[in-house]
């Protein structure tokens, strides 16, 4: 599915997009009201659409960029509805801040639609299954830069957005929809790793182990233990520095050298490039959670946390580490 043709962004689109990305990135991670993290939230798909639409070279960039756009902005739409409806009780939209969910008087059915309202446009963000498709096809016409910020920090927002805003509605005394979302979860880490299997393109093989990985991370924060919370974190940030440097060796160093994404025409590449076999090598490792290796103690913090709070999705989310090292090697 996705595309041999390596993407490479205009020298006059890409400095300024990039700028731009990642100064909305710092602002949503600074938002202290919910509408300035929707609005924020929002405004980073409009650079990474250009960087996707215009910056890359396949044939279908145009059609990968009007995707990318319409399916996340549709499934933020949630978000908003669900502000306004928060801002009918506390009267400022300006100062309703995301602590402040907390202290307002709300029944258990109206924090159950808030949870499915921001849990359903963080679970198209993230991407969780099912709705996975226009990350595969983003990464396959994006530029080389923007495939490692979708890797390395567009997917942490749904995760800062979980923690912040979901995280917030348990507190405020319902559980929610826990089960279907732990489900959404589970599936995501499974299929994911799954499909990976098949998977004889380099930046697929990247792009769907992102989603793996993802979905690990959401099941940590969902455990509601510390443990679980800090592994999934860890796990973002371990995941932050691997993926871009498999997209970098894959996307970069590999095609410029094979004109080629896929597996088989360079084996024994090592040989010719021995410290870029050796970073992929070590780069690979960590990704399929090694021990010893950040992403290892990041995912045994999250089994461990799973296994006080639902010892069966523990059980079936601890097969991920044997897929992870069936589809690595």
């Amino acid at each position: 599915m996705l595309a041999q043709t390596q993407n490479k962004a205009p020298d006059n689109l890409g400095g300024g997009t990039l700028l731009t990305t990642e100064v909305l990135h710092i602002l949503v991670f600074f938002s202290a009201s919910l509408l300035a993290f929707f609005i924020f939230y929002e405004s980073v798909l409009i650079p990474l659409t250009l960087l996707i639409a215009q910056g890359g070279s396949g044939g279908g960039r145009l059609r990968a960029g009007i995707l990318f756009f319409t399916y996340t902005l549709g499934g933020s739409a949630p978000i908003l509805i669900a502000t306004l409806f928060l801002v009918s009780d506390q009267g400022d939209i300006i100062s309703l801040g995301i602590e402040a969910i907390v202290s307002l008087s709300l029944l258990v059915g109206e924090i159950t639609g808030l949870w499915l309202a921001f849990g359903g446009s963080f679970a198209v963000k993230t991407p969780l299954y099912p709705f996975l498709v226009w990350l595969i096809h983003a990464h396959a016409e994006a530029p080389l830069e923007g495939s490692i910020i979708l890797a390395g920090i567009v997917l942490k927002l749904a995760i800062f957005g979980v923690s912040a805003i979901l995280l917030t509605l348990l507190w405020s005394g319902s559980l929610g929809p826990m089960t279907f979302t732990l489900t959404l979860g589970l599936c995501s880490l499974l299929l994911a790793s799954l499909a990976i299997l098949q998977q004889l393109d380099l930046k697929g093989f990247v792009a769907l182990s992102s989603v793996a990985h993802i979905g690990m991370g959401t099941l940590g924060i969902l455990s509601l233990r510390e443990d679980g919370i800090a592994g999934a974190w860890l796990l973002a940030l371990a995941h932050g520095l691997v993926s871009p440097c498999l997209f970098l060796i894959a996307g970069g160093f590999i095609y410029k050298s094979f004109a080629t994404r896929l597996i088989y025409p360079f084996r024994g590449g090592g040989v010719l490039a021995p410290f870029i076999g050796l970073t992929f090598l070590l780069a690979t490792l960590a990704n399929m959670a090694t021990p010893l290796s950040p992403n290892w103690v990041a995912e045994v913090l999250v089994l461990v946390a799973l296994a006080y709070e639902n010892k069966a999705i523990c059980l079936l989310s601890s097969s991920s580490i044997t897929l992870g090292a069936v589809y690595s090697i």
